[in-house]
């Protein structure tokens, strides 16, 4: 209700001064000459770019390097191919504490051969039942479209990914988006694209990542569409015509992701490879391009002792133009950890969490279970 009242009171000033300037009484908003404009805002399913799973959450939101398993279906399709053996993963983060807003991810990965694997995943946003208001019920209640209505996020992917040498994989996904109420709705069919290299150098991977590329679409449905009765004033007529809002059409979120994984320790080429195979050290720093964003880095630091218990800390620099008073440096800091059960040579289950400080809206927190190879 408080967003909503804040909405009604910035259209209403925003009308008052529109009419004062008309009539010459006061002074009109105009740009101002140091403000460059921002695409913030500009396209749809903004959802998709809310980073999945409990490990990356962790570190920061990093993981188009490190993430291996069914959870690479959301940071880097080509790491697919990568995976050994059929793995299941699920993910779920309560956003911003109280608001009852739900992240959920759930992906199946399944090796075709030794060089090339096909993988499946589903991302869901839900917002939980808000008070659905109108002008002629503000306060609720109206007996036509019902007391509550939710907003939902849907993303269904496709990919295939393949080894192109004992360093190099490379994949691609075709995906199915969609969101909206229940009455209104906008559907794209878009793609991701991402590779993978193992450089064999200072224990060194490298990774990239372009993400929801799609084309436009409007939203959809009962809400956009009304009836213009006789008598109207706007449009005067003699019989009730119906007509559709000229909703305005959006692309997706593109994004391009890079990033660079470094062994510390733990592995024959890590920095400090005397320290021994048990304590394995990795450091991954991440760079986040979106077309509607400004470029966010972030870095984590993951220690595991025999490859079975995990403690991890990171930091993502959510940049956006003229957002001084609203972020400082503890939003995006997370901390997180997890374990590692071998049930048998291939397959291990695994269960991670992730706090990750948003100030002013909040914690996130993230849960996730991983079964395979990973």
């Amino acid at each position: 209700m408080l967003k909503r009242t804040l909405a009604v009171v910035c259209a209403g000033l925003f009308i008052a001064s529109a009419t004062a300037w008309a009539q010459n009484v006061g002074q009109g908003l105009e740009p101002e000459p140091d403000q460059s404009t921002t695409r913030v805002g500009t396209r749809g399913a903004n959802f998709l770019e809310i980073p999945v799973g409990a490990r990356a959450q962790a570190l920061g939101a990093t993981g188009v390097a490190l993430i291996r398993g069914p959870e690479s279906m959301a940071w880097n399709v080509g790491a697919v191919a990568e995976v050994e053996a059929f793995s299941l993963g699920f993910s779920y983060s309560e956003l911003f504490a109280d608001a009852d807003i739900t992240h959920q991810f759930a992906s199946a990965v399944f090796p075709l051969n030794d060089v090339s694997a096909v993988g499946a995943s589903v991302v869901i946003l839900d917002s939980g039942d808000m008070l659905r208001t109108s002008e002629r019920f503000p306060d609720g209640g109206d007996p036509q479209f019902g007391e509550t209505f939710d907003w939902t996020g849907f993303a269904g992917s496709l990919a295939y990914a393949r080894r192109i040498t004992d360093r190099l994989s490379f994949g691609f996904a075709l995906k199915y988006v969609s969101e909206g109420i229940t009455d209104a709705k906008a559907t794209w069919l878009g793609g991701d694209v991402g590779a993978l290299f193992r450089t064999g150098l200072v224990g060194a991977t490298i990774g990239g990542s372009i993400q929801n590329i799609g084309g436009e679409a409007g939203f959809e449905g009962s809400a956009t569409k009304r009836t213009v009765g006789q008598g109207t004033d706007a449009f005067p007529t003699t019989d009730n015509i119906p007509v559709t809002f000229d909703t305005r059409q959006l692309l997706l979120p593109t994004a391009f992701r890079f990033s660079v994984l470094f062994d510390v320790t733990g592995t024959a080429e890590a920095w400090l490879p005397q320290v021994g195979l048990e304590h394995k050290t990795r450091f991954v720093a991440d760079f986040y391009d979106s077309i509607d964003t400004a470029l966010e880095p972030s870095v984590g630091l993951e220690y595991s002792y025999k490859d079975f218990v995990f403690a991890r800390v990171g930091k993502q620099w959510v940049n956006e133009d003229r957002d001084e008073d609203f972020r400082d440096f503890w939003t995006g800091a997370a901390v997180g950890g997890g374990i590692k059960i071998p049930l048998s040579e291939r397959y291990s289950l695994g269960v991670d969490y992730a706090y990750t400080n948003m100030r002013s809206l909040d914690n996130v927190q993230t849960f996730s279970f991983n079964f395979g190879v990973f």
